[in-house]
């Protein structure tokens, strides 16, 4: 699943991706540049989602927008 963000038309793309039973979020900035972070369980990827989206608006992203 694709989550997307937008500030000042640009955007920020996150992905929660399941893989071989543990979870990874990626994050692409508007520059391109990508990152992850791995979770052992799926309930630790979802709090840190949370903390993610919470951070994102804060910083004056609006969304998140889904997309599969």
């Amino acid at each position: 699943m694709f989550y997307f963000f937008e500030k000042d038309h640009e955007f920020v793309r996150c992905e929660i991706v399941e893989d071989a039973g543990r979870w990874k979020i990626f994050i692409t900035e508007p520059g391109g540049h990508e990152r992850f972070e791995q979770f052992a369980s799926s309930g630790d990827a979802h709090s840190r989602w949370k903390e993610l989206e919470a951070r994102f608006t804060i910083d004056g992203w609006f969304g998140p927008y889904g997309r599969d």
